[in-house]
């Protein structure tokens, strides 16, 4: 599992995000023990649960996994979602060796690769965000502390790699269930926003949306397949153009919903359906020439290749636990080089996901 200098090594950390910029450089972001082993502010808590204690970090590795360092965190109380803090953040995304950003409830910026963070104040939560190129986009609510406190829309927000100046591009209308994810691949980018994905089990009077950034440099709105207005759609791009698309619908309820898998290769302009069946999730994927890679389950990875032909695979390096460890995160650096986060551990594949090796050992 990664390991961190200078910090208890008992829990261990336990990572919630992960951005690599290429076979080398990486950064996971994630809570452990706090270094100083003392009392989180509060009450004492009568069931002893350690988690009261767990602070925020970010690890960073400069030569593709054998080696890594802990960085700076942002400063928000020194605590983690865990452990209490109302403005932790989860998420991390690098452009560049030297700028990046840490997110959730709270968005914090780093021009010198984690050495130092600047607090942002954009919004709550930063549900989403991605780079391509020379700019970095981002999705925020208005929620201060907690969904119950949402008011207002939905945003999009546009910066410059190496820049603190986010400019708000548009709104969309939203609900304090709102939820939005972010695709890029190439100069291309995608925004997915479903208004109020949970809010009951029934039909939502306005289904997910759609937006894509053209070339000409505009935001244009285009249909998802009808039958995805329950939930929150899954977007993956093999290339600028070439789109797969996980979703539930409403036929049921929970796992008894069935879920549907669909392709463009227009950029969202037109859909085909290529398979509809039952299971209980599919989150994260991703989408590559060499297959695609879907989280079934949260414990086990199903890739479907080109030809076919379907693999599993459950990661168990750890140990820690034997039935598998949920899958958070999926990322393509290439169509070989592929890197899964787990609850646990950061794997590297060099085949195209036919083998994987924990980075740690």
């Amino acid at each position: 599992m990664v390991e961190l200098a200078g910090t208890a090594a008992s829990p261990e950390f336990e990572p919630t995000g992960m951005s690599f910029i290429d076979e080398s450089h990486g950064w996971v972001i994630g809570e452990a023990q706090c270094p100083d082993g003392g009392e989180p502010p509060g009450a004492p808590d009568p069931a002893g649960d350690w988690r009261r204690s767990r602070c925020l970090r970010i690890v960073r590795t400069r030569d593709g996994g054998h080696s890594w360092e802990a960085t700076a965190t942002p400063a928000t109380g020194g605590r983690s979602r865990s452990g209490g803090s109302g403005e932790y953040v989860r998420g991390i995304r690098f452009a560049d060796e030297e700028n990046g950003w840490a997110f959730d409830r709270d968005l914090w910026s780093t021009h010198d690769g984690g050495d130092t963070w600047t607090a942002l104040r954009l919004g709550s939560p930063v549900m989403a965000l991605e780079t391509t190129g020379r700019h970095a986009y981002a999705v925020v609510a208005s929620c201060r502390l907690s969904r119950s406190d949402c008011h207002g829309p939905v945003r999009l927000y546009e910066t410059t790699v190496g820049s603190d100046d986010w400019r708000p591009v548009f709104d969309i209308a939203g609900s304090p269930h709102s939820a939005g994810s972010l695709v890029v691949s190439g100069r291309s980018v995608y925004l997915v926003v479903h208004p109020r994905p949970f809010e009951d089990q029934t039909k939502s009077d306005e289904g997910p949306s759609l937006f894509a950034l053209t070339p000409a440099g505009r935001w244009e709105r285009r249909a998802l397949p009808p039958s995805c207005d329950w939930g929150v759609p899954q977007l993956a791009a093999a290339t600028p153009r070439d789109l797969f698309l996980s979703c539930v619908t409403d036929q049921g309820a929970g796992g008894s919903a069935p879920h549907e898998f669909h392709v463009s290769h227009d950029g969202g302009h037109r859909w085909t359906r290529i398979w509809k069946g039952r299971s209980v999730y599919f989150s994260p994927i991703a989408v590559t020439s060499e297959g695609r890679f879907l989280a079934e389950s949260t414990a086990d990875l199903r890739i479907d290749r080109p030809d076919g032909s379907q693999e599993m695979q459950n990661f168990t390096a750890s140990g820690k636990y034997p039935y598998g460890e949920s899958i958070l995160a999926i990322q393509f650096l290439t169509a070989s080089y592929g890197i899964v986060l787990t609850s646990n551990e950061v794997y590297v594949s060099r085949d195209a996901g036919r083998h994987w090796d924990p980075l740690s050992r």
